[in-house]
């Protein structure tokens, strides 16, 4: 028989249990109201913030809103919309209580959103079994008292925590970046040759303006392009001199060798050069070659057949490089969120004791690319010289390179060793990419290094079939015959096999 004592006292310790363990539960509950714990358990810690978004809160006089502008369907149709929010809850659950986070269906009359500059867009989705082209929009605005900036396309977290803290940065401070375009080669026009990369600029919240060669770089340019060299001299270097060791910052995109397109591709080395010489002075040479690279884009020539029309003809053009996603630093702001880059007859760079060790390697070639150092072939009818010096050259070479400052000079700089990339040529080879490495960049060269870096990890991703001839010509074979043979013999093997076993249940019907 069970001791009444001894029941009791079990009784009174589950009680007791029962009561610590509540109260252990009503205190954790009244700690997570006060302090925020999460946990991000994404692969890439795609919603742990950085430090400079984690102290935003301590540096906002007044509260700052943050209005993310969707569709009401986009959320079930794209999964980055379900992110973007998610970041931006996370943002908001880390400002306390200095920014707020809004979440807003697109009203039926968009004009309003359409005048911020949240445009419209068409995305394809599916409804019903069936694909449809969807107009939608996403977009966030960022208010601080009565100024905003306006992100016009979100359609994902990618970017998204880097723009928005550098847009509140912008605000709170009230400065307006100046970018500030100086064509360097004297045979472009910086209004109408680089509208690509104006528009990128404009985007990121810059305000672009040209500076013309021969005068003094304005104080307050934020960070000056040098689109070229070919036409600096001496009062221009001295310019540029002076505004980086002020502290001015500096995106240089030189060449080594003139390529001339008005002249059938004619290529010719540099001679003595001013500007050239003031980056070998930094500890950034330029060497007066061209960088050829299995990883190349392929190029339309315009050609004169033998019956005298002019027809296109597709040529793989080793001399415009395609920098792959491992070739390129994405560590350092600058290069952050590579989405893409291509080089026009590029140069290569090389990097001395002088650079000091902040010096950093942006951009290089791949293993199998090679150097052109004499009688240069650059034109399509030249294709058979391409490779001529391919066995005495073939290597890795430095396409890109950044400074911090050192020694008198206070600014950062950026060189790259093509002069052309920047040009609108990066829309007819699909190379948009171009001009976002131009505004990571620029977002570095005159900005701090606590900024928020880009997504890389999230960067659209180019399919990119293999270097080699051989290889790329077995898989482009092995992909047709899976398309053509394999999913329609498998899809028919399918439809067979659930036939059959259909056909065996109606027996098996029957005969019960």
């Amino acid at each position: 028989m069970r001791d009444p004592g001894i029941a009791a006292r079990r009784l009174r310790e589950e009680g007791i249990l029962k009561g610590l363990t509540l109260l252990v539960l009503v205190l954790a509950a009244a700690g997570l109201s006060l302090y925020r714990f999460r946990i991000d358990l994404t692969r890439d810690r795609s919603f742990t913030l950085s430090p400079a978004s984690r102290a935003l809160a301590s540096i906002l006089p007044e509260p700052v809103r943050v209005t993310y502008y969707r569709s009401a369907a986009l959320a079930d149709l794209h999964p980055g919309i379900r992110m973007a929010q998610d970041l931006l809850t996370e943002l908001e659950a880390r400002g306390s209580g200095k920014i707020q986070v809004l979440i807003r269906d697109v009203p039926d009359k968009p004009g309003r959103l359409e005048a911020l500059g949240i445009l419209p867009r068409q995305l394809q989705v599916e409804s019903g079994g069936e694909a449809r082209i969807a107009t939608v929009y996403a977009g966030v605005v960022v208010e601080y008292l009565d100024d905003f900036r306006v992100l016009p396309s979100v359609l994902g977290p990618e970017r998204l925590e880097y723009e928005v803290v550098k847009a509140i940065r912008s605000l709170t401070s009230g400065v307006v970046p100046v970018a500030a375009l100086r064509d360097g080669d004297g045979d472009k026009d910086p209004e109408g040759d680089f509208r690509l990369l104006r528009a990128a600029l404009v985007r990121a919240g810059y305000e672009v303006r040209v500076s013309s060669r021969g005068t003094e770089v304005e104080p307050d340019v934020s960070v000056l392009f040098i689109l070229g060299n070919a036409a600096l001299g001496e009062v221009d270097v001295d310019y540029i001199n002076r505004y980086l060791e002020s502290g001015g910052g500096v995106f240089a995109a030189v060449r080594g060798v003139l390529v001339n397109p008005d002249r059938n591709l004619e290529a010719r080395p540099l001679g003595p050069d001013p500007f050239l010489d003031l980056l070998e002075s930094y500890g950034i040479g330029v060497r007066r070659e061209l960088v050829l690279d299995t990883s190349s884009l392929s190029v339309p020539f315009q050609v004169q057949g033998p019956d005298g029309r002019t027809t296109y003809r597709y040529v793989r053009y080793p001399h415009w490089v395609s920098v792959d996603r491992e070739n390129v630093d994405s560590s350092h702001p600058a290069a952050a969120g590579y989405s893409g880059l291509d080089l026009y007859w590029p140069s290569p760079l090389e990097i001395s004791d002088r650079a000091g060790p902040g010096a950093r390697i942006l951009v290089r070639s791949s293993t199998r690319a090679w150097r052109q150092t004499r009688d240069f072939a650059t034109a399509p009818e030249e294709e058979s010289r391409y490779r001529d010096e391919e066995e005495a050259t073939r290597g890795q070479y430095v396409l890109a390179a950044a400074l911090p400052p050192s020694g008198g000079r206070k600014g950062r700089l950026v060189v790259a060793g093509s002069s052309d990339f920047l040009t609108d040529l990066m829309g007819m080879s699909e190379s948009e990419g171009n001009a976002l490495f131009a505004v990571s960049a620029a977002d570095w060269l005159c900005s701090g290094d606590d900024l928020p870096l880009p997504s890389a990890g999230a960067a659209p991703r180019r399919l990119r079939l293999p270097e080699e001839d051989a290889l790329r010509r077995r898989t482009v074979f092995a992909v047709y015959v899976f398309n053509i043979l394999v999913v329609p013999s498998l899809a028919g093997l399918a439809a067979l096999l659930r036939s059959a076993r259909r056909s065996r249940r109606e027996r098996e019907g029957r005969a019960a």
